[in-house]
């Protein structure tokens, strides 16, 4: 049995279904804040015996997002401030942000524009 301290009070953690000597929300806590790939996945996860059944058991548990094959971030449950931004570019890259989001956000027109448009050459 594992312990966790939540806010100054301790609680028991069973070990089923985790790694034998790592705890699931230390990894957690070892994710980057920012968008990372599937080998920067596996590479953290390689002591597991089969990592990619670890990986999509944090899909199904929502504490990382798949936002496209390969590509992850970690849920804002843990801390993780996602840049739309950022990661429109990660989505459909090499690219630039265009039409009305850039006008928007340069206030350029008064409307709030919540969706990003993705333009390459």
């Amino acid at each position: 049995m594992n312990f966790l301290i939540n806010s100054g009070k301790i609680t028991g953690m069973s070990n089923v279904n985790r790694h034998p000597g790592q705890n699931s929300q230390y990894l957690l806590w070892q994710l980057p804040k920012f968008p990372f790939d599937y080998q920067y996945l596996m590479d953290l996860l390689k002591s597991y015996s089969s990592p990619r059944d670890k990986i999509s058991r944090m899909i199904k548990k929502k504490e990382i997002i798949q936002v496209k094959k390969g590509l992850y971030v970690l849920s804002p449950d843990f801390g993780s401030r996602i840049n739309l931004r950022s990661l429109a570019n990660l989505i459909y890259g090499p690219s630039y942000i265009s039409l009305e989001y850039a006008l928007s956000y340069w206030g350029l027109i008064p409307e709030k524009v919540e969706e990003i448009t993705s333009m390459t050459n």
